[in-house]
């Protein structure tokens, strides 16, 4: 189980880093002289940031940190309705939902 831990949390890391990356692409790092690239330098902030919920005990608190994950996406669903249905950029465009097909317009 803790290696199953682990490898997801270096697979999360990973995808963190590449995401990261996307979103702010010229982004560099520099400590003490030293120069850390954009994705290298993402992968430590958010191995930092993930590090206290591996070294606990109880499993437990992670449903806590799972709720949170939950809260942020319900909030991020939430303002991307608000700004399709208030901000004016809308629902309405007649794009078919799928590529090569003219069924299942939106």
């Amino acid at each position: 189980m803790n290696s199953e831990l682990y490898l997801v949390a270096t697979g999360f890391l990973i995808l963190e880093g590449d995401n990261l990356q996307n979103l702010l692409p010229n982004v560099e790092f520099t400590l003490g002289g030293l120069t850390i690239g954009g994705k290298q330098g993402f992968v430590v902030i958010v191995a930092l940031i993930i590090l206290p919920t591996v070294l606990l005990d109880n499993l437990g608190i992670l449903s806590y940190i799972s709720a949170s994950g939950v809260l942020a996406s319900i909030i991020t669903l939430a303002s991307i309705c608000w700004t399709g249905a208030f901000e004016g950029v809308g629902f309405h465009q007649r794009e078919p939902l799928l590529i090569g097909t003219d069924f299942l317009l939106l």
